[in-house]
This record gives C-alpha cells, structure tokens and sequence, in this order.
C-alpha cells in the first residue's frame, strides 16, 4: 500500500513539474499571434519612452494641452465633430475616461520611475 502511495505521490509530482513548464512556454501557431505580439510590445516601448520623455524633458510639453480639464461643453462639442456611424454620447462615464487617458496617467507618468 505504501509503494502505492509513493509511486502515486511520484506521479503527481512530475505531473505538476510539467505542467509549470508548459504554461511558461509561449506557442506561436500563426503569423496573426507573432504580429499581435510584435504591436504590444512595439506599444509598451513607445509608452515606456513617453513617460521617459515627460519625466525627463517636461519643459518639452508645457505648451501641450495633454494634461487640462475642459468644460464639459468641450467635449460635447469635440464628440460631435466626429464622423461616426454610431451616435457618440458624452455622459459621466465617458467624461470619467477621458479624465482617466489625459489626466491621471499623465500625472502618474511624471512621478513614474
């Protein structure tokens, strides 16, 4: 009984050790996934060297509106303007993202390190 339990308790073992290292390995299986991959990485380098660029040259982007709140009216306005085939709506949630896209991760990427 207790060859049993060993040989059981073997099993598992290295059942568990070659499960770890097959969901570490990434398997491309198409062109479609390694170019998927290529564009987030190319677009965490570019957010990586903007925040580098606002940390360290910010004298570079004190002209720049990225950053300021504007009244409401604005980003009314602003979604009319734009040509789209469904009908853009501003309403607190939207004005929550915006808020979240041009001010919050742009002061987080100042104090970013």
């Amino acid at each position: 009984m207790r060859l049993k339990a060993l040989i059981f308790a073997i099993f598992c073992t290295l059942l568990q050790a070659y499960g770890s290292i097959e969901t570490d390995t990434i398997i491309l299986r198409t062109d479609i996934e390694t170019e998927k991959i290529t564009r987030d990485l190319d677009s965490l380098a570019n957010s990586w060297y903007v925040k580098m660029a606002l940390k360290y040259l910010p004298e570079d982007f004190e002209s720049d509106s990225v950053g300021e709140q504007y009244p409401d009216s604005v980003y009314t306005q602003r979604l009319s303007n734009i040509h789209s085939v469904i009908n853009l709506r501003y309403n607190s949630i939207i004005r929550n993202h915006i808020h979240v896209y041009t001010i919050k991760e742009i002061n987080s990427a100042r104090c970013w390190d």
